[in-house]
């Protein structure tokens, strides 16, 4: 049985491993380790939880074979966080990578605007968020996106994630 997972990037990012189906096998955000809060103010940033990243793959391996795509880090410009957004996305590349080159799992690494051609084809709009949010609902109704229970909207880095994995399925499956 191959898995198709696909990573989004970012600490706002996740982790989606699909069936040789199409079927959502896991859905994983990236994993943090939370800033303390001192009065109601937050110390510090989320940080990467590393081994729990490992460990979200070392369980996904055993189920057989694995392909990954990853989305490709992309710079940021100053006004959506500039170059604190672009290390952060560079960093979890390189977490990403490390884990996946070690446990022997291929992975492909592919820019936004590629999958998102495919995924997001003949979906009106310019909001990306947004069409990847729509997307997903089509392909599978009933998910919940949210990030947590107390979240009110569907989250795009859980749909990117997902869509990525679709689009590495359609075109390892020749679709």
């Amino acid at each position: 049985m191959t898995l198709y997972i696909g990573i989004d990037l970012g600490k706002d990012g996740a982790l989606a491993a699909l069936n040789a189906d199409g079927t959502i096998h896991a859905l994983h955000k990236t994993p943090l380790l939370k800033a303390s809060t001192k009065k109601g103010k937050k110390q510090g940033r989320d940080e990467y939880d590393i081994p729990a990243m490992g460990e979200i793959l070392v369980e996904l391996v055993p189920h057989g074979d694995a392909i990954a795509i990853v989305e490709k880090a992309q710079a940021f410009p100053p006004k959506f966080g500039g170059s604190l957004a672009s290390f952060a996305k560079g960093y979890s590349a390189g977490l990403w990578h490390g884990f996946l080159t070690a446990l022997g799992i291929p992975f492909e690494i592919v820019s936004p605007q590629t999958w998102q051609k495919v995924m997001l084809r003949d979906v009106p709009g310019d909001d990306t968020k947004l069409k990847s949010i729509l997307v997903a609902r089509r392909l599978w109704p009933g998910q919940d996106f949210r990030r947590s229970d107390k979240a009110r909207k569907d989250d795009d880095g859980i749909t990117d994630a997902l869509l990525l994995g679709e689009f590495g399925r359609r075109r390892r499956q020749g679709k």
